[in-house]
């Protein structure tokens, strides 16, 4: 019976009848330079955080209650051919109830709050910062401090 649920459920979006929804998340640009240096474990880092995040909100009674998919695809360069690592993901307006078997659609024209997901999405990418090797603990805190105005512009946008 599981693999009936997730069928249907494909089934439902290649028909159209769910919204899919595109999120995009934005390394600050004083990372920019540690992203270049070290493409492999940040690139990661910002998948992991992004899925992360969308995942726990996803799963919050006030939101969709349920489990969501997402597709993330990585763009490197901005429009101007700067570099600018950035992701964009597909994900649809809802979710897969906890027990799995129905599909909760969101209850807004959104997701989930962009504050609240930026906010995760920020602490969670800063958790897994501090936890690689790519930077010392005095050069984190430094970093972190001198640039605190700067993790805001870390933000997340959506677009229906």
């Amino acid at each position: 019976m599981e693999g009936s649920f997730s069928w249907s459920g494909v089934q439902v979006l290649l028909r159209g009848e769910v919204q899919v929804l595109v999120e995009r998340f934005a390394l600050p640009a004083f990372l920019r330079e540690v992203a270049r240096c070290n493409q492999r474990v940040v690139y990661n880092l910002l998948y992991r955080a992004v899925a992360a995040s969308l995942q726990e909100l996803a799963r919050n009674p006030r939101h969709v209650n349920g489990q969501v998919g997402l597709i993330g695809v990585l763009h490197t360069w901005g429009r101007n051919l700067c570099y600018h690592p950035h992701a964009h993901f597909l994900v649809p307006a809802g979710g897969v109830a906890i027990d799995g078997k129905q599909w909760l659609p969101t209850r807004h024209n959104f997701l989930v709050p962009i504050k609240p997901l930026s906010r995760l999405f920020r602490a969670k990418f800063q958790a897994g910062l501090r936890k690689t090797q790519l930077m010392s603990a005095a050069d984190y805190r430094q970093l972190m401090s001198i640039r605190f105005l700067e993790w805001q512009e870390m933000t997340v946008s959506v677009a229906c």
